[in-house]
């Protein structure tokens, strides 16, 4: 179970390190694709499949990708921040294996990879998105960014 724990953690830093590696490549190339998404120095925790990959803090959004291998419901989840303010996700809400989907803060139409009016506000710094399950277990979580504030 440790190896597995840890290929899984592995994964998580693999993903973050992408979607860095893909907003560096944006701004060479002058675009906007990614963003301000929560710098270098963010700590993200994970034991789980499911796990918090980004926090947009100027589009108002997290990102939560399933990198296991089983489609998983997460209905009766939560979606925390660092202000202990929460969004529970739909009632039946599943994430399908690689599958990602966005928590918007703002108002939208919801679909599969998209979700709105969560009501959750992120800070430019020092903020804390918390992921957690049915049982009341934190799955994952994304802290940004360590350093002055």
């Amino acid at each position: 179970m440790g190896a597995l724990r840890r290929c899984i953690c592995g994964l998580g830093v693999l993903s973050a390190l992408f979607i860095i590696c893909m907003g560096l490549v944006a701004a060479e190339n002058n675009t906007t694709a990614i963003s301000n998404i929560a710098p270098l120095n963010a700590v993200i925790d994970t034991d789980r499949s499911i796990s918090i990959t980004a926090v947009n803090y100027d589009a108002q959004f997290v990102e939560i990708i399933n990198n296991g291998t089983n489609e998983t419901n997460i209905g009766d989840w939560k979606l925390m921040n660092k202000e202990d303010m929460f969004y529970p996700f739909p009632k039946d809400f599943t994430l399908k294996p690689g599958a990602t989907v966005k928590v918007h803060s703002l108002a939208g139409t919801d679909t599969s990879t998209d979700l709105y009016r969560s009501g959750l506000r992120w800070n430019k710094r020092n903020d804390t998105a918390t992921l957690i399950d049915s049982s009341g277990e934190v799955v994952s979580t994304y802290r940004y960014p360590v350093g002055p504030y």
